[in-house]
């Protein structure tokens, strides 16, 4: 994966006791196959989707715990719904991490 999607929040990986970073790496594996190409896929990483994608999503709400891997990336996901006029709140729960609201 290119440099320029790895964000600081990956780091929580280290310690985040659902998606480690072991886990982290069976999840893609498990995900991608050869063609894949995860800095170009929207479907892996949904800030890359083109704005008429965005434009036409429905009301969304992002919800985050500030001690997931993937809090960055949820954040470019809401910054690029805002640049394109869309329908989005964003709710972070501080201290939790990647996956809280199933517990």
């Amino acid at each position: 994966m290119d440099k320029n999607f790895v964000f600081p929040s990956c780091l929580y990986a280290l310690i985040d006791p659902i998606l480690s970073t072991n886990f982290l790496s069976i999840c893609l594996e498990a995900y991608l196959n050869d063609d894949c190409e995860p800095d170009k896929d929207h479907y892996l990483t949904t800030f890359l989707a083109d704005d008429e994608i965005i434009k036409r999503f429905p009301p969304t709400k992002v919800v985050v715990g500030s001690l997931d891997p993937l809090r960055d990336m949820s954040y470019r996901f809401v910054q690029k719904m805002v640049e394109n006029n869309a329908n989005v709140k964003l709710v972070e729960f501080t201290d939790f991490p990647h996956g809280f609201l199933s517990y």
